[in-house]
């Protein structure tokens, strides 16, 4: 299993490791989870205070659109793409965004059917559609999960509904979790909203309202109808994992718009806000245009929100226009989560990984892991890399940020610090760099003492 879109750097490689497994139901005893919603690690910490919503007497007002995001701009031209291996007409489409009718029009093709490996095909110009609309659907607040998801009890809500996912159990890496279980999981493992992803899962399969739902949602809950991703906790992965790249990519001008289902091509409109296009973009890959227009309208994923939980512009809260130019390597904290092969360390030791700095360090072993509630010191053992918490070859490590929920890139202006060296990055996923005083050290998935490190 993929962990979240997030800038990690990749720190060691080493061991061959084994898949973890995912099944629906099977074993009964249920497992201790430890929830953001329990009481806070710190020494009687208080729940944050945050702003006052909207008075319920005053009418809704529509959200303030963004201001105008610099887009990149679509391919203008024709180019040559040479036919690979298992390549269909249809396949390189998609992959560029176009319609197969343009493609087969741009190449005069007989007979569509016959490809041949080697063969140059011209990819015609992007004709996008009309642009996306601006109605935005939910604020960032309400996309990461940051502090106003600390008010929520995922268990509490989804027992109060009459739907089937509160009877739902499925084991996951061989402990056995309820609905409301592997929802917080994702949420966590995530940073994405556990309401938002509630939404998203009662849009497309009716879990929480529906105590007999359709059967071909048992198995993909949210549509995505692939053998890898059987069962709630792998679907929900699979929506919050893209949830998460339509809001950074968008976030870092990254995209223009969006690739629907059906190989259209529709441009996003400049003003909206990055929760709205992390929506916009996980339906694109659920729907074509005419589907996807309606669910991200008023009538779509927002009504089934606001009817869940309320306007949700009503708690919007910026996550990051707190955040300060500091640079922060791996520091003083607290530990507020060490299960799942992820360690979260609390630098503002408040016990709430939704609140402030936090530092996550994924695939380290049980064996000798710190524990949660201990404080640790910067440059103490916290235990050692290993393939637990998802799907990985080698045993490495991940290392990564987050302020008020919201993952930070490793590079830039913020970038990490550590003993020295810092991170650079050219934008492409698990690629990168550590320079100090003069020397670059590049990311590779190798054991090469030429891209050791050590102190």
């Amino acid at each position: 299993m993929r962990k979240p879109f997030v800038p990690f750097l990749l720190l060691l490689a080493i061991l061959a490791c084994n898949f973890p497994t995912t099944t629906m139901g099977g074993a009964t005893a249920a497992p201790v989870f430890a929830s953001p919603e329990s009481t806070p690690l710190g020494a009687a910490a208080p729940a944050p205070t945050l702003p006052p919503t909207r008075d319920p007497n005053l009418p809704v007002v529509s959200p303030t659109p963004d201001s105008a995001h610099s887009l990149p701009t679509l391919r203008g031209d024709y180019i040559e793409y040479r036919v690979q291996p298992y390549d269909f007409l249809s396949s390189i489409a998609v992959q560029f965004g176009v319609t197969l009718e343009e493609l087969i029009a741009a190449n005069d093709l007989p007979d569509p059917n016959q490809l041949e490996v080697g063969q140059v095909l011209l990819i015609p110009p992007q004709s996008p559609a009309d642009s996306g609309p601006d109605f935005k659907i939910v604020p960032d607040s309400e996309m990461v999960n940051g502090p106003y998801a600390l008010f929520f009890d995922v268990a509490a809500f989804v027992d109060a509904q009459p739907g089937y996912l509160k009877q739902h159990r499925e084991e996951v890496d061989q402990r056995s979790l309820s609905g409301a279980q592997i929802v917080q999981r994702v949420a966590s493992e995530y940073s994405v909203n556990p309401k938002l992803l509630l939404a998203v899962l009662e849009y497309q399969s009716g879990w929480l309202s529906d105590p007999n739902p359709r059967t071909s949602t048992l198995e993909f809950a949210m549509g995505v109808t692939d053998s890898w991703r059987t069962g709630l906790y792998r679907q929900l992965s699979w929506a919050a994992d893209n949830l998460n790249k339509g809001y950074y990519d968008w976030k870092s001008g990254a995209t223009s718009g969006w690739k629907l289902t059906d190989a259209s091509f529709v441009p996003a409109a400049a003003t909206i806000n990055p929760g709205t296009a992390g929506v916009q973009y996980l339906f694109s890959l659920l729907y074509p245009e005419n589907e996807w227009r309606h669910t991200v309208s008023e009538n779509g994923v927002f009504e089934t929100y606001n009817r869940l939980f309320g306007y949700p512009f009503d708690v919007a809260l910026h996550p990051v226009h707190a955040l300060v130019a500091a640079q922060h390597v791996a520091a003083d904290g607290l530990i507020a989560r060490a299960d799942n092969g992820a360690v979260v360390q609390d630098l503002d030791a408040d016990g709430y990984e939704q609140t402030g700095w936090t530092i996550l360090y994924m695939h380290v072993g049980a064996e000798g892991r710190v524990q949660a509630g201990q404080t640790v010191q910067a440059g103490e053992r916290i235990g050692h890399p290993s393939c637990e918490g998802g799907l990985a070859s080698a045993t490495h490590l991940h290392l990564a940020r987050r302020y008020n929920g919201e993952w930070i890139p490793a590079s830039g202006v913020l970038a990490f610090v550590l003993d020295g060296w810092v991170s650079t990055s050219d934008g492409v996923l698990y690629d990168g760099a550590l320079q100090r005083e003069g020397i670059s050290v590049e990311a590779c998935e190798c054991r090469d003492p030429a891209n050791m490190l050590q102190r």
